[in-house]
């Protein structure tokens, strides 16, 4: 593992057995993540986001789940790690913010007690000490009258609060690393860019990496230092964001990014959609996952599965047979 790695993953496997068979969720994913960055992975719902951060986690069900694969953090492997000795990670060295906040709160235990546990337990302070911490997280996350909401139940506050109260509980000890999954998804555009903002924040006075996952482009193009593309369960194309916006390489990423609606587009313009569904990860396609929704799909595609490659820049990777770009392949080139 090098030192620049503070995150490896290496070859990560992730299947479920189910009743119509074995649902292959992450495919074979390697993804390094250096101390202090910040990684997007984006793509459709089905993609297999949330099942890997779930798996960096090993917050997995225990039961007709397989993982395979390494994954070290800070020079530890937590693949090798029972579920007690993953307890002194979660919540003081890895946090992670859930993405439904209704079910990821304890429904009959007050906020303030669920905000301060990690701390009791991690980090070795009195319930006092704890609650003055917790009060000042929740004034950062937004919460009104955090004294009073501090004895509040998670009935008694609106989607978009409980999802601020889950962002303070994971900031509550200081990790240092962050997995947030679509941790904006519940509150509205000026809350969210102060949650985005917050997280900003916290990752430069603590020097704290954060896996930030999302659906939306926009977010990722203001938020991340580099971008890895999920479709199907595996790594379609990565690439430091600038470097990915300015030059997509993958019809799967073009693809998103032409759906995302122009405001420079008269009114009730139709909005542009990628057709047809993503692949049956039970009996998933030969060949490119994508190809039976993309234009520019040929026989080799259709049969064989490309592997990540770079084209000139190595810290830009694709797994296409016709990159976007390419003259007489995907994606015509305009020069």
């Amino acid at each position: 593992m090098s030192r620049d790695e503070f995150l490896r993953i290496e070859d990560l496997h992730t299947s479920f057995k189910t009743g119509r068979g074995i649902v292959r969720a992450v495919d074979g994913v390697t993804l390094s993540l250096a101390r202090g960055e910040s990684l997007g992975i984006v793509g459709e719902s089905g993609s297999g986001k949330t099942v890997l951060a779930r798996s960096i986690m090993g917050l997995l069900p225990p039961r007709a789940t397989t993982r395979t694969g390494k994954i070290f953090f800070n020079g530890e492997e937590l693949t090798a790690m029972d579920s007690e000795r993953l307890r002194d990670y979660w919540g003081a060295q890895i946090a992670m913010v859930f993405q439904d906040p209704m079910t990821a709160l304890n429904p009959v235990m007050k906020i303030g007690r669920q905000v301060t546990e990690h701390m009791i337990h991690h980090m070795n302070v009195d319930r006092d000490n704890a609650k003055q911490i917790a009060l000042k997280l929740l004034t950062e996350v937004g919460i009104p009258e955090p004294g009073k909401r501090f004895d509040d139940y998670p009935h008694q506050m609106s989607g978009g609060m409980r999802q601020r109260i889950m962002i303070a509980i994971a900031l509550a000890c200081g990790p240092s690393l962050l997995l947030a999954d679509e941790p904006t998804t519940a509150l509205d555009v000026t809350v969210q860019a102060q949650i985005l903002r917050l997280l900003a924040e916290q990752r430069a006075e603590r020097n704290m990496s954060m896996i930030l996952v999302t659906h939306d482009l926009g977010v990722v193009a203001s938020n991340t230092d580099r971008v890895a593309v999920m479709y199907g369960g595996r790594i379609m194309e990565t690439a430091k964001t600038a470097s990915l916006f300015a030059n997509m390489r993958h019809p799967y990423t073009k693809a998103l990014f032409d759906s995302i609606p122009n405001l420079k587009n008269p009114s009730h313009t139709e909005l542009t959609v990628i057709p047809g569904r993503p692949p049956d990860l039970v009996n998933p396609p030969p060949g490119c996952k994508f190809a039976a929704r993309c234009d520019y799909a040929t026989d080799q595609c259709r049969s064989e599965e490309p592997t990540l490659q770079t084209d000139g820049d190595t810290e830009h990777s694709f797994a296409c047979w016709h990159p976007v770009g390419v003259r007489g392949k995907a994606g015509v080139s305009n020069a």
